[in-house]
């Protein structure tokens, strides 16, 4: 896939971005904080698309999101249409929110790994019923053919009972 996606955003309308265009790719590589206070003067950006034309991207600063082995899922990344410049208080203010964005995208794997949990201990009690429901009967009729077996080696077994045997097992059916 060549595009990055906008998973989450306010005051701009793209909700995906040609990966050649995207200033992302390299806070990504950064692994920590990314600024681009004019990219109208950074010699990687100042011909790109998003600056040139709308939203015209002028300020740009990201930080990783970051599983705790270190793996980076993406950013959160501010814009502005206005050259900007970060105090050390934004800057640890934006690494506050990529840790949450992090804490929040774990919460909700979480959740979705607690509802699968909960799924599958719901199928295998409803197998466990299954398994009861169709165990009963087979004791059943496991215990007919054993009796008649038994009398049938010792000859004493009858037709008559044969066929008592056997309309007892079809009531179980």
């Amino acid at each position: 896939d060549r595009r990055q996606w906008i998973k989450s955003r306010c005051g701009v309308e793209l909700s995906e971005v040609p990966l050649a265009d995207s200033m992302c790719v390299e806070a990504l590589e950064k692994k920590d904080i990314f600024v681009i206070e004019d990219t109208s003067l950074h010699p990687n950006y100042s011909n790109n698309r998003l600056v040139l034309d709308s939203p015209y991207i002028r300020f740009y600063a990201a930080a990783p999101i970051m599983t705790e082995s270190g793996t980076v899922i993406g950013t959160f990344c501010i814009s502005d249409s206005k050259p900007r410049t970060l105090s050390e208080t934004q800057r640890s203010l934006l690494k506050t929110l990529s840790k949450q964005a992090m804490a929040l995208t774990e919460r909700n794997r979480y959740k979705a790994l607690i509802a699968e949990s909960s799924r599958l201990a719901t199928l295998g009690e409803m197998a466990g019923g299954i398994a009861h429901e169709i165990n009963n009967p087979l004791t059943v009729i496991g215990m007919h053919v054993d009796f008649m077996k038994i009398k049938a080696e010792y000859g004493t077994l009858s037709l008559t009972e044969t066929i008592q045997h056997c309309e007892k097992v079809g009531k179980v059916i």
